[in-house]
């Protein structure tokens, strides 16, 4: 018998994702988007951007960067990802190309938490 302690397999993204909506008080009937980043989706709301499954790719990281390089209207400061789903390479690959913004006519300083 395995013993998995995955929250993803046991509870599923939509709980995950509820769960942290309600943490930053956006409640429960809150207006997410799920946008699609080659592949990854990704879901965003106001000043968040929640990075929920695994298996991001170097394509869909990509897209990420382009999405607030070209978008005048995505502007979330605060990236948040779920910590198991993310291999340490992927996360320092996503937060190293966002320093960038930093020094873009957008100006955004983001802000990684990685939640568990």
């Amino acid at each position: 018998m395995v013993l998995t302690n995955d929250i993803l397999t046991d509870f599923g993204t939509q709980t995950v994702l509820t769960t942290w909506l309600v943490r930053d008080g956006y409640g429960f009937n809150a207006d997410v988007k799920a946008i699609d980043f080659e592949g990854y989706i990704g879901y965003y709301i106001d000043k968040h951007l929640y990075l929920i499954d695994a298996n991001i790719t170097d394509a869909a990281i990509a897209a990420i960067v382009d999405k607030y390089e070209m978008d005048g209207n995505f502007n979330a400061e605060n990236v948040v990802i779920f910590g198991y789903s993310f291999i340490w390479t992927k996360t320092e690959e996503l937060k190293m190309n966002l320093a960038r913004l930093k020094d873009t006519e957008k100006n955004l300083r983001i802000n990684f938490d990685i939640r568990y």
